[in-house]
């Protein structure tokens, strides 16, 4: 899917994507991308294991990473480019150094290096097993800096006048951790905007995630690019956006959860999700037990956990251990489609408390069928995280340079959760039917 070739009359290296077409590589981040951290991107699948439902979304981390170092180039050039002349902003004047610019595109290519097998799905597993929230983010700062130790880059970056306060100020931008960086605060809001998801990220993965699940969503990230500025705020230096660019930006949004519900949340998707997060806890205490290391807590230790990559549901599904009987079942039933039954299915107006539902629903059902194994799932479609208002925080600009407030549109303020329980086993109607009389005795949101 990408192809590296020399251009025969430049000593510029260029990659050939099929989503960007021609990117032009800095020397320094090629190193990056030939370190064997990098290189590990490319075992571990951009979205999970929706290529067992979508058979092309087969693309990796690997070109991702990429993708999103060549259009965070794009942005910092163009906000470069109208800072250039001083004159043009005495009310605000910007300085973005070469330095600065190198930082950005750095970070956008080593945003993911932290990611675990499966991609967020590694996430979900650790978080459950071990009730602990752990981030791939906080991975990808840890992995970044041994891959400039590990692969003696120092000497690199210095070439490109780039310190160890650089190499910091990089791993700050991958965190989004802008405490101290006020005054620049604009570059930590083009890799990973925490505060508008308006960032080269998202419109990466969206671009990319939908060119291989054969949809269409399309980012006018050249427009927006062209119509955006610096505003300086209390809280320090911030990208604004001109107001015509108001229904762009909202197709973004309204873009993003049409992949959530054709593909991201597909039923299938997120069956297979369930099934290969209860073999990996099958299989958590049986993996590294040479090095005293579980599964969920390869991340301790980073040699360990660079040798995890998506080729694990095969190494396990082929590992010749009795004590991996169960996790090997589960996964066989993935591999021959066998996947857990949905039972029920409904939406609710606000989120509760699965875990508690489930084990009152087993140990009420277990009277009849002892062998009764369920799992709930239940996933949210909206504009902005927890249903918010996407535009809540987002800058506009009018023409004559006066701020403009907006939000979204009365008919894209709702969020649909959706809540579905499926039964690990074989289950007859009539226990079908006594669950969903249970419910509403459970959970008051039932009734």
């Amino acid at each position: 899917m990408l192809y590296f070739y020399c251009c025969l009359f430049s000593s510029v290296q260029t990659i050939n994507d099929p989503v960007h077409k021609t990117i032009e590589m800095h020397p320094l981040c090629l190193k990056i991308i030939d370190t064997p951290e990098f290189q590990r991107l490319r075992d571990i699948k951009q979205c999970g294991v929706s290529y067992l439902v979508y058979p092309s979304a087969v693309h990796s981390r690997f070109e991702h990473s990429i993708g999103v170092y060549y259009l965070a180039s794009l942005m910092v050039d163009s906000l470069m480019k109208k800072y250039e002349d001083p004159c043009m902003y005495k009310e605000n004047p910007i300085k973005i150094s070469q330095e600065d610019r190198l930082c950005v595109m750095i970070a956008a290519l080593c945003h993911d290096i932290g990611h675990g097998p499966f991609s967020h799905l590694w996430e979900r597993f650790i978080n459950r097993q071990t009730k602990k929230k752990w981030r791939h983010e906080d991975m990808s700062t840890k992995i970044f800096k041994r891959l400039v130790e590990k692969n003696n880059l120092k000497g690199e970056f210095l070439n490109y006048n780039l310190n160890d306060i650089h190499i910091s100020f990089i791993t700050d931008i991958i965190a989004g951790n802008y405490e101290y960086h006020h005054d620049k605060r604009f570059l930590f809001e083009i890799v990973a905007n925490k505060e508008t998801n308006i960032d080269v990220d998202r419109w990466d993965y969206m671009l990319r995630d939908a060119y291989f699940f054969g949809v269409i969503c399309p980012v006018e990230y050249r427009r927006i690019l062209s119509y955006m500025k610096i505003r300086k705020t209390v809280d320090g230096n911030r990208i604004e956006f001109r107001d015509k660019l108001y229904n762009d930006l909202l197709e973004i949004f309204v873009n993003r959860i049409k992949l959530h519900r054709i593909c991201y949340q597909h039923r299938v998707s997120r069956t297979i999700e369930l099934m290969l997060i209860d073999a990996l806890i099958e299989a958590d205490n049986f993996f590294f037990t040479d090095r005293q290391l579980n599964l969920s807590n390869a991340h301790e230790d980073i040699d360990t956990y660079l040798t995890l990559s998506d080729g694990l549901l095969y190494n396990l599904l082929h590992w010749k251990n009795e004590k991996l009987t169960r996790a090997k079942d589960i996964l066989f039933k993935i591999v021959t489609r066998k996947f857990y039954k949905l039972i029920y299915q409904t939406k609710l107006k606000k989120k509760i408390e699965i875990e508690e539902i489930q084990e009152k629903l087993e140990n009420a059902l277990r009277v009849k069928n002892s062998k009764i194994e369920l799992r709930i799932l239940q996933f949210e479609l909206s504009m902005g995280t927890g249903g918010d208002d996407p535009f809540k925080n987002v800058l506009f600009y009018k023409k004559d340079g006066s701020d403009l407030k907006a939000s979204l549109p009365e008919e894209c303020k709702t969020m649909e959760l959706n809540f579905c329980i499926f039964s690990v086993n074989d289950i007859d109607e009539k226990l079908v039917e006594e669950m969903k009389t249970l419910l509403p005795q459970i959970c008051p949101e039932f009734k």
